[in-house]
């Protein structure tokens, strides 16, 4: 990193990152220019980090100055969004994808921990150094769980929204430690930001949200379409999947599509918007029965399913959605950890 002698502008947002980043970029040979630097709460909460303001000036200030690449953080020093040598913006959903190849490229056969959401070309990214990519739902909490589990062998977690966790590192969120790690990948493999930006697979992934309840009538619409259901529903067409996911907190659905062409993304998230909003409004089956479901969804197991399995001289149990999930699990799990379900007098094989 010293070597590599990088020049950075980075917006603290007014956050607290302002008081420690700026003497661990000195320590590294860094030359940084710094913005919005000072402590300010009220400040902090008024622009967003990732606002096209911010990240406006940003750019502009990057390619002025010939810096090697710009970061934005928010103030609590969790997402991290980052503009190029060229100037170029980079969201969170490219940034997550950029750091998969530069780690999978460091070690092969990288595993990544990933929600629903994210693109389909971290598959893409991983596969052919033998990585794999381990999805979860789109909450923080499904994610932050399994990093944890395989914290031992997952070298990457990160959401589409500039959240990145190392699991080696830290169990949460560290912008500055992510925006460090970018540049420790960039000085060893001797690329340019701009470089690593050009050969990820392009694809543009959106977003919406619909305010109504959930439904189940969707899972009718589109029973005979290739579903996935680790979160929600994800739908699978030929030109790219739409992921529709029930909000946690309000009486809303949210909904993501991605597709290798805008206009197609764009298309695929409003076509699917509109089949939702129509169906709220229909009448539920009557006596409130739904139909059956497809028979690809059969492996869905209840939420209150734990497999078990003979380790030593006790029974231990996995709670799994799916057998696939069980496997995952059990894979990275420290088995002492689990938890205890029933204790048998006499050996079994």
């Amino acid at each position: 990193l010293r070597e590599a002698g990088f020049k950075v502008v980075v917006d603290y947002g007014s956050g607290g990152s302002s008081v420690v980043l700026p003497q661990i970029l000195g320590r590294i040979g860094c030359e940084s220019v710094s913005l919005n630097a000072h402590l300010d709460p009220v400040k902090a909460r008024e622009t967003p980090f990732d606002s096209k303001l911010r990240i406006k000036q940003l750019s502009d200030i990057v390619t002025t100055l010939r810096a090697d690449l710009g970061v934005s953080i928010d103030p609590d020093g969790e997402r991290l969004f980052v503009v190029d040598d060229q100037g170029e913006a980079i969201g969170g959903d490219t940034l997550l994808l950029m750091m998969a190849m530069l780690i999978s490229r460091s070690e092969p056969g990288t595993l990544v921990a990933a929600p629903v959401s994210a693109p389909d070309a971290l598959e893409e990214i991983l596969s052919p150094d033998g990585g794999r990519v381990i999805r979860t739902g789109v909450a923080l909490r499904p994610l932050l769980h399994r990093s944890q589990l395989g914290r031992n062998r997952i070298r990457l977690a990160g959401t589409v929204d500039g959240e990145l966790l190392f699991p080696e590192f830290c169990s949460g969120f560290d912008a500055m430690f992510s925006f460090v790690k970018l540049l420790e990948l960039l000085a060893q493999h001797k690329v340019s930001l701009s470089e690593v930006h050009q050969k990820v697979p392009k694809s543009y992934l959106l977003k919406n949200e619909i305010a109504c309840p959930s439904s189940d009538k969707l899972l009718d619409r589109y029973r005979d379409f290739d579903l996935e259901m680790t979160d929600g529903l994800k739908i699978k067409f030929e030109e790219g999947w739409v992921l529709i996911v029930p909000s946690p907190s309000q009486p809303s659905m949210l909904l993501w599509s991605e597709s290798q062409d805008k206009d197609e993304a764009e298309r695929l998230l409003k076509n699917c918007s509109d089949v939702a909003k129509e169906l709220m409004n229909q009448p539920s089956p009557e006596g409130g029965a739904l139909p059956p479901a497809p028979s690809s969804l059969t492996s869905m197991l209840p939420e209150e399913k734990a497999f078990h399995f003979w380790n030593g001289e006790r029974y231990l149990g996995v709670r799994a959605r799916t057998f696939i999930e069980f496997l995952d699990t059990l894979h990275y799990i420290d088995t002492s950890s689990l938890s205890y379900h029933q204790q048998e007098e006499s050996p079994q094989t």
